[in-house]
């Protein structure tokens, strides 16, 4: 579980950067949250079958069910439009193409999935 904390915080680290590059209006404080919750999911996901296997069980559906839990206990306003664009943060991160996202999340969904395929990339650099 320590390589998922340092990768949140590579998360956080990497959307911050690619957020101050781009023209998209940000709200830096609700971008690190996106970073920070969008993987929750995989503590679930590694308890369930000992790794993180999308295939068998998408760590995008166990995030948005800790999500909606975390809610009800503490009573937040599902219509706020910020909770919207966290849980499209956390189920389609990776996985734009499975909907057309708003416009207010479209961004955060990009920066959060650009981070992971920049990590991606940076593994595989330092493999080969």
């Amino acid at each position: 579980m320590l390589g998922k904390k340092l990768h949140v915080h590579n998360v956080i680290s990497l959307a911050h950067t690619i957020a101050e590059s781009s023209s998209y209006d940000i709200d830096y404080e609700l971008l690190a949250i996106c970073a920070e919750h969008h993987d929750d999911g995989r503590v679930d996901q590694y308890n369930l079958l000992g790794s993180f296997m999308d295939t068998v069980i998408s760590h995008n559906v166990l995030s948005l069910n800790r999500l909606e839990h975390f809610l009800l206990q503490h009573s937040f306003n599902k219509l706020d439009p910020s909770i919207k664009i966290l849980r499209d943060v956390i189920l389609y991160h990776g996985r734009m193409w499975l909907t057309d996202l708003s416009k207010e999340s479209k961004p955060y969904v990009k920066i959060i999935t650009a981070t992971a395929n920049l990590k991606m990339l940076v593994v595989v650099f330092l493999i080969f």
